[in-house]
């Protein structure tokens, strides 16, 4: 039985994503109808649909002095789909109303909730847009990745661009959007960046394996030109020892300057936020969310430089309060893990993953099964994408996409179902 290599790391949960420029169309203001609001993150909200689900939502608002009906119009995540979903004839707007729309993919109007045919993924650079059946765009906006349970809402139906929208920590769901200053954020921070870096699925990474003949004894972290933790809006805060990085240097939390880079002796996990600089000189600086989480494990010791590169290695970072999860029965839903696949020694995947007990699985081995199946609603990660465990001699697939990812460590309990994508699996 393939072995797999497993290296666990505890550290707190964070949510994990790139920040991207929000981009929107001019709304056709003679058409008042617009995006008001939408969660990717509908996650312990309170809003719950019909089936019972936590299913992406958008919210429209009619702007008109008259009620509108939306036949004959278009929603759609895809600009190179723009009819992806059409409006139903009952879908009509009172003047001045809001209307929620769930993307829940499953193209139905149950006890008088809509549902499109199409859901929000959070890692695939997509837009919501609305549009006329000849193809002219009303509105549009690039989703933003979110932390979970956050929103993105409009503050002004005639502004565009940039301006137009901000973060909720709290939805507002068919509400009209609160626009008192301290309601809302203007984004997050940027997320860290870290150097010397690889590059993987087009993304920079500074995670990997290094010689331990010539270890790593110099890490900088970057925030984009924004910041360099000395006196900027910003600054970085990261540990050494897998933990979460705290708003309060001390401890086993440090704070990086350009004069005192992180220092990496052996395989170690490093994790980064960047937070509001209390000494900043710069105004509106508090308009700003701490970042998400920017996690890289370094492999320095020399068993993991010997370690053959036919088999895939897979770090994973894990609450040290949520272990206890293995030795209580391993009640379902687990733990919320941060994961990164390994294939011939570069990283090719990595996300926010839910850890689940497999139903056919007794636990009696002290080591124990489970799955670990990406979360985008965490805001990293669709999938473990590539050669997933891919190896001559012992069984290859051409398939290169996976949700979810059975772990056994050497046991030989039965094999498991694997569950549905937490996504819906449309996109």
């Amino acid at each position: 039985m393939l072995k797999r290599k497993l290296i666990l790391v505890f550290s707190l949960f964070l949510v994990l994503a790139g920040l991207k420029t929000l981009k929107a169309q001019t709304p056709n203001t003679s058409f008042a109808i617009v995006l008001n609001e939408y969660s990717a993150t509908n996650l312990n909200t309170g809003i719950i649909d019909t089936y019972g689900n936590q299913s992406d939502w958008v919210e429209i608002l009619c702007d008109h002095n008259f009620s509108v009906s939306l036949q004959s119009y278009y929603l759609s995540n895809d600009r190179f789909n723009l009819k992806k979903w059409a409006f139903p004839s009952t879908f009509t707007m009172a003047p001045h109303s809001l209307k929620a729309v769930f993307l829940s993919g499953k193209n139905t109007v149950k006890n008088g909730e809509f549902h499109a045919n199409f859901t929000l993924d959070q890692c695939k650079n997509q837009w919501l847009i609305i549009s006329t059946s000849t193809g002219v765009v009303r509105d549009s906006v690039f989703v933003q990745r979110t932390m979970a349970g956050h929103t993105r809402g409009r503050i002004d139906p005639l502004a565009i661009g940039v301006g137009a929208w901000r973060l909720y920590t709290a939805n507002s769901f068919t509400l009209n959007n609160p626009i008192v200053p301290g309601s809302f954020y203007r984004d997050y921070a940027p997320t860290p960046s870290f150097t010397p870096a690889t590059v993987y699925n087009n993304t920079v990474n500074a995670g990997g394996f290094y010689p331990p003949s010539s270890p790593i004894n110099q890490i900088d972290i970057f925030l984009g030109g924004i910041s360099d933790s000395t006196g900027g809006c910003f600054e970085v805060h990261y540990t050494l020892d897998g933990s979460l990085p705290s708003p309060i240097v001390g401890g086993n939390t440090f704070l990086y300057t350009p004069l005192a880079p992180v220092i990496v002796v052996g395989t170690t996990i490093v994790r980064a936020i960047a937070f509001t600089s209390t000494n900043s000189i710069f105004p509106n600086c508090a308009e700003y969310l701490p970042s998400f989480c920017q996690t890289n494990t370094y492999f320095i010791d020399q068993e993991h430089n010997d370690f053959s590169t036919e088999f895939g290695v897979v770090s994973l970072a894990i609450n040290s309060a949520d272990t206890g999860w293995f030795n209580s029965g391993g009640v379902n839903p687990g733990p919320i893990i941060h994961t990164e696949y390994y294939d011939q020694k570069n990283q090719i995947s990595e996300g926010y993953a839910q850890i689940t007990r497999p139903p056919n699985e007794a636990w009696l081995t002290k080591q124990k099964g489970f799955y670990i199946t990406i979360d985008d609603r965490r805001g990293f990660g669709c999938n473990f994408e590539g050669d997933i465990f891919n190896v001559a001699g012992l069984g290859t697939t051409p398939r290169r996409s996976f949700y979810t990812l059975h772990l056994k460590a050497g046991d030989y309990e039965s094999h498991s179902s694997v569950p549905s994508p937490t996504n819906g699996g449309i996109s």
